[in-house]
């Protein structure tokens, strides 16, 4: 994945035309560039008040988080943190490789309509609650090869020990990280199997400890408390490291948890191919 160059650009968004309690207010992003990240600063400083941030890419919600997620993902990936700023990740930091770096950036056009959507939650108790957005970006170096998603799904685990989630996969879609968090209890184990083939096993310990340590001095990870995360892109290389879902027959994950009944929440990073000749 070739680049020109890498200077990541600061720039002020557009302020935001509404902000309050239970409101969705919208910014309009520029486009003709590649999205490094986006920064929201903001005086809500709690998180949870944070109820969604969307990214939308010509009437398609790409990116879909909450606050408590961004800034999980902020911590997870070592970045570095200040109470009121959220940082919605496109080009990955914490990669190792050019490539790996501009695997998750999204090249928009000029013809694009990209929208960024935030949700707030109660903001009793914030005087004036304000929010403002910058990005950074490059010139556009490639054509629009991937495009980056981020969403939830949820699993109803009905009994202790292994549960079975079937994935749907898809050809053009291929998983960057799993962020898995029960509603109650711990999740202690992870198998996944492609047509009967096993491609992943490992013990929540054994998943952390490799998380700590694969990605060499600049890419390892911190895991969070609660959660069992899978990346596969966790050595740095991300563009080399993503897990294709097709399967001839089923993808399926089994998850263990030590709580009958749990609902485990699983933040979905994905990179989707919109050029058929680009494998993912």
């Amino acid at each position: 994945m070739g680049v020109k160059g890498y200077r990541p650009a600061p720039r002020e968004l557009e302020p935001i035309n509404k902000v309050g309690s239970g409101i969705r207010g919208s910014i309009r992003l520029p486009v003709g560039m590649t999205y490094h990240g986006i920064q929201l600063l903001t005086n809500i400083t709690t998180s949870s008040k944070i109820a969604k941030v969307e990214v939308e890419l010509n009437n398609d919600i790409i990116k879909t988080y909450t606050g408590l997620q961004l800034k999980m993902l902020e911590s997870f990936k070592k970045q570095e943190q200040e109470s009121g700023r959220y940082i919605v990740p496109f080009a990955n930091l914490d990669a190792r490789n050019m490539g790996g770096i501009m695997s998750g950036a999204l090249v928009t056009y000029p013809e694009d309509s990209l929208m960024l959507h935030i949700t707030f939650g109660d903001l009793t108790g914030i005087a004036n609650p304000e929010l403002t957005g910058r990005a950074h970006w490059v010139d556009n170096s490639t054509e629009r090869l991937f495009i980056p998603r981020a969403y939830e799904a949820t699993f109803l685990m009905p009994r202790t020990g292994k549960n079975t989630m079937v994935w749907n996969g898809d050809h053009n879609r291929a998983i960057a990280r799993m962020h898995m968090l029960p509603d109650s209890g711990a999740l202690t184990r992870l198998e996944i199997y492609r047509d009967n083939f096993k491609e992943f096993e490992a013990d929540v310990a054994d998943i952390n400890f490799d998380l700590k340590s694969v990605g060499g001095q600049f890419a390892k990870k911190a895991p969070q408390n609660g959660y069992l995360h899978f990346d596969p892109t966790a050595s740095g290389f991300n563009e080399k490291g993503l897990f294709p879902t097709a399967a001839e027959h089923t993808l399926k994950f089994d998850i263990f948890g030590d709580t009958a009944g749990q609902a485990v929440t699983i933040l979905v990073e994905e990179l989707e191919s919109v050029i058929p000749a680009v494998q993912v």
